[in-house]
């Protein structure tokens, strides 16, 4: 695997990526821009846990078909879930799918 710097990583989605893990991340700028792009995506969040909340971003996401979320705090994920603070930015995914 070839290493990616941070501007080539947030700017240079290639149009064909399929499936996009963000693992062990320390978020600075929500990279949801660059993914309303991806037309078929699955998207894992896992173990960034100074992530607090889904990125407001992640709603305009239209090619997203599936969000999966490992090892992340009960608080973010409680948010997902139907009814909580950020289940409109995923109400659209049509699987939303909890591993802990």
């Amino acid at each position: 695997m070839s290493k990616i710097t941070y501007n080539q990583w947030f700017y240079n989605f290639p149009p064909q990526l399929s499936k996009l893990s963000l693992s062990g991340c320390k978020l600075v700028q929500d990279p949801m821009v660059t993914l309303e792009k991806l037309p078929n995506l699955k998207l894992s969040i896992s173990d960034c846990n100074k992530l607090k909340s889904v990125p407001d971003g992640l709603k305009f996401v239209a090619g997203l078909r599936e969000l999966e979320i490992r090892w992340m705090p009960k608080l973010f994920n409680n948010r997902l879930g139907v009814g909580g603070e950020d289940y409109h930015k995923v109400q659209h995914v049509p699987s939303v799918v909890f591993f802990n």
